[in-house]
């Protein structure tokens, strides 16, 4: 399978930004809860640059500097549709992949728990 020229999220922008420290508040999230992360960008050009973070926060980072942006996700952005045709969130293990780009070469990769609280151990 052959890359495209331009992926989702490459741009012909005039400065360049780096993503680093990807960083879960919680291993653990519950199935009805939400996905707390922050990531730094750095703006390593001589130009102003204007970054939309995971799609979520559109922000202007100056250059030379670097900035720690919150990322909420809802558990439920990892459903599933069931057999019985409804959307559920099972408990297992997920990734959240933040970068400059669709292309997996440029993800920063943190794993999390999905968990249900409410099933019992029997």
């Amino acid at each position: 399978m052959r890359d495209p020229p331009f992926a989702f999220g490459e741009s012909l922008g005039h400065t360049t930004v780096a993503y680093s420290t990807l960083a879960l508040r919680e291993q653990d999230v519950p199935i009805d809860g939400t996905i707390h992360a922050t990531v730094r960008l750095t703006n390593t050009g001589d130009r102003p640059a204007l970054e939309t973070v995971q799609a979520f926060v559109r922000t202007e980072i100056l250059p030379g500097e670097s900035a720690d942006f919150d990322i909420e996700i809802p558990a439920s952005r990892c459903s599933l549709v069931g057999a019985d045709n409804q959307r559920v969130v099972e408990p297992g293990e997920f990734e959240l992949r933040v970068g400059t780009s669709s292309r997996h070469r440029h993800h920063l990769t943190a794993r999390f728990r999905a968990i249900d609280m409410h099933a019992t151990n029997s």
